[in-house]
């Protein structure tokens, strides 16, 4: 009968949990008073209709003094059997290594320690396990839940370098976007020209070209003005000399003359139209 409450003892599942430092490099173990006690973890055994993460909550309340209800999510956790007894364990990341810690219970839990992970043993015959801490025997009840919470650990540290990655890229492709953006506003002002603005190089040189017909009737109505204003001019000086008694005698010369310029402001004329 002993022997069977025994069993049944060691068949009731426990629950517990993983306490983790701020930078998630250390792990808490308790160890208890009986001689050579070995190191484990705050957990202990289910009552019944107790939620699983409920009695975490409790039985790490009742081994360390630490309230772990604020930090506690039911969905993260490790679980594994040893033996014939069901073990889970939540894993809580953030706690103070200047939390002081005070059991509860009395004659029970004779220590707690920060150990950091790297350094506990994951099997019996860890050669990288530094027995200054004692044998590999001491840890029976940590070993099968440091490979698990080292990979869990490097999960974690990808999944936040990724999204470190992601929200970079993020902020990159809209800095991008906002440079573009301005860009192309620059460009779109650049190339509109308002109605205050002066007409640009470009838009002068889209004005149609005189042809050289044109050019030519320009250049001969110019000339022509010219001539008339200069033949005009010669008309009003033979006027004035015409009345002077000296210069009665050379009209005939001045008449020839008038009459040779006449015609060659006709023949200039038809020559440039």
């Amino acid at each position: 009968m002993l022997q069977g409450f025994r069993d049944f003892k060691h068949r009731v599942p426990t629950y517990g949990g993983l306490l983790l430092n701020e930078d998630l490099s250390q792990v808490l173990l308790v160890q208890g008073f009986w001689h050579r006690a070995s190191w484990g973890f705050p957990k202990g055994k289910i009552n019944v209709d107790e939620e699983p993460h409920k009695c975490a909550i409790r039985e790490v309340l009742e081994e360390t003094g630490y309230d772990i209800s604020p930090l506690i999510d039911p969905n993260v956790y490790l679980e594994t059997s040893i033996g014939e007894q069901f073990v889970r364990l939540y894993i809580i990341p953030g706690v103070s290594t200047a939390t002081e810690f005070v059991p509860r219970t009395k004659g029970e839990i004779k220590q707690l320690k920060w150990f950091p992970i790297s350094q506990l043993p994951s099997h019996k015959n860890d050669r990288n396990f530094n027995k200054v801490n004692g044998s590999t025997n001491m840890f029976y009840m940590v070993m099968p839940f440091v490979k698990p919470l080292r990979e869990w650990l490097a999960s974690r540290h990808r999944s936040a370098v990724i999204g470190s990655n992601s929200a970079a890229g993020r902020e990159g492709r809209r800095r991008h976007r906002s440079s573009s953006s301005t860009t192309e506003h620059h460009q779109s002002y650049s190339q509109t020209r308002h109605s205050h603005s002066p007409a640009t190089t470009s838009d002068a040189s889209k004005r149609p070209q005189p042809t050289s017909d044109t050019l030519r009737k320009q250049q001969g109505t110019a000339f022509s003005t010219y001539i008339q204003e200069e033949a005009a001019s010669f008309e009003r000086l033979r006027i004035n000399t015409d009345s002077s008694p000296r210069r009665r005698e050379t009209s005939s010369k001045a008449k020839s003359r008038k009459s040779l310029f006449g015609g060659t402001v006709q023949y200039l004329e038809v020559l440039l139209m």
